[in-house]
């Protein structure tokens, strides 16, 4: 069974905004925090209180600066947040860090194939669909050719190639 997944993401963890990974609505509750008004995909939520004038978090850096004091849960946007002039030293990098590998029974994995020289590849089918029935036997003739052909796309497919005809009358009667 799938777990839930989670309403919002933080970006880095010393954000005081998260991002919401669906619309949410209010009431809802993410981290022991309740919204207090609907937030669109993609917005950002106080994570907690921010005063006014303070900076406002996200990526671990400055994106701006509450317009007003923003209570956690409230959504940021253009309405309590603002931009003011800073001067930084932009530095590359400072924040880099190594980082663990994942464990190997947690990794990522895909089924493919291992082929003699080892290198691995997917299993590929080749099709030729047709979109109204006068077309099936140029479509079969194009297959054909494919597969007639030495070292051709079906050999390296290795599963081979194939023709479907396409429904008469919009899908209600196949031929």
């Amino acid at each position: 069974m799938l777990e839930k997944l989670k309403p919002t993401i933080r970006l880095h963890d010393g954000d005081n905004v998260v991002v919401a990974l669906r619309s949410l609505h209010s009431g809802d509750v993410f981290d022991g925090v309740t919204l207090s008004n609907d937030v669109g995909s993609g917005h950002k939520i106080a994570a907690r209180a921010i005063s006014s004038g303070d900076p406002v978090l996200k990526y671990g850096q400055v994106i701006g600066y509450a317009a007003t004091d923003i209570a956690a849960g409230a959504h940021v946007h253009v309405h309590n947040l603002e931009y003011r002039p800073t001067s930084h030293d932009y530095q590359f990098c400072v924040d880099a860090r190594e980082l663990e590998p994942v464990p190997e029974a947690e990794r990522a994995t895909f089924q493919g194939i291992r082929r003699e020289n080892g290198k691995v590849a997917t299993r590929n089918y080749i099709g030729v669909l047709t979109s109204v029935n006068c077309s099936a036997t140029a479509a079969r003739r194009a297959m054909a050719q494919v597969s007639a052909r030495p070292g051709g796309p079906v050999k390296r497919a290795r599963r081979g190639a194939a023709v479907r005809r396409f429904c008469a009358g919009g899908g209600d009667r196949p031929y």
